[in-house]
């Protein structure tokens, strides 16, 4: 009964902050092992996520940990999903539906990455999945940000409703600038033809887009669990 409860999401607010802490510290387990593993130096300003996943630049055993842990990632955010969905689409059943696909779409993509290596015989699969991450993710945090906007500016004036659109304005700034840089540095390197190097570095915000998308989960966890009705 426990078990089909936390696979299908139905688990309480309190149980959604251990169940999305625990799936992220499990994430940072896998890649810090991987890490371990990793020849010469990694740099989040020179090295791709997924070049820990890379056969040729992480040897074994190196690679598998990274591509066991996102893919276990991509599993496990599935119950969590299934819970924001449904305190989502208690507030609008339209755009809860379109953030669940998303959601859905977004962490098959981390199976896929887990699965398809950047390696060149398996890099076209591997870059479809890359991008249905981050297109996935994305889309999946902007389709959450309608319904709470609404219900935040239907909140009486207040302690409740500044601290609302705090949390709210955080969400929407992390992931827009992240997301929007990203692609401006991955547009520049390909009309260069190479990564321009430190803080304007493709590889920097692609790790930056990551970390925010991860923290735009905690930050929907804590708006929806605060506003939604049970």
């Amino acid at each position: 009964m426990v078990v089909s409860r936390t696979v299908s999401g139905r688990y309480s607010a309190r149980v959604s902050w251990i169940y999305a802490s625990l799936v992220h510290a499990i994430l940072a387990a896998f890649l810090i092992w991987s890490l371990s593993f990793y020849p010469g130096e990694y740099s989040m300003f020179s090295n791709a996520v997924s070049n820990l996943g890379d056969p040729l630049l992480n040897p074994w055993p190196g690679w598998a940990v990274f591509s066991a842990g996102i893919s276990t990632f991509g599993s496990l955010m599935v119950p969590h999903v299934l819970y924001l969905y449904r305190k989502l689409t208690a507030m609008d059943r339209k755009w809860g539906r379109r953030f669940l696909v998303t959601s859905v779409i977004g962490n098959a993509g981390n199976v896929g990455v887990g699965m398809f290596s950047e390696a060149s015989a398996t890099l076209v699969p591997h870059v479809i999945a890359a991008a249905l991450v981050f297109w996935g993710l994305f889309s999946a945090a902007a389709c959450s940000w309608p319904p709470l906007i609404a219900l935040v500016r239907r909140l009486p004036s207040g302690r409740r409703y500044r601290c609302s659109v705090a949390v709210l304005a955080s969400m929407l700034l992390v992931t827009v600038v992240s997301f929007s840089t990203a692609m401006l540095s991955g547009f520049l390197t390909l009309l260069r033809g190479y990564s321009i190097p430190g803080l304007l570095s493709m590889e920097f915000w692609e790790w930056m887009l990551v970390v925010s998308l991860d923290v735009h989960t905690f930050l929907l966890t804590a708006m929806v669990n605060h506003l939604a009705p049970d």
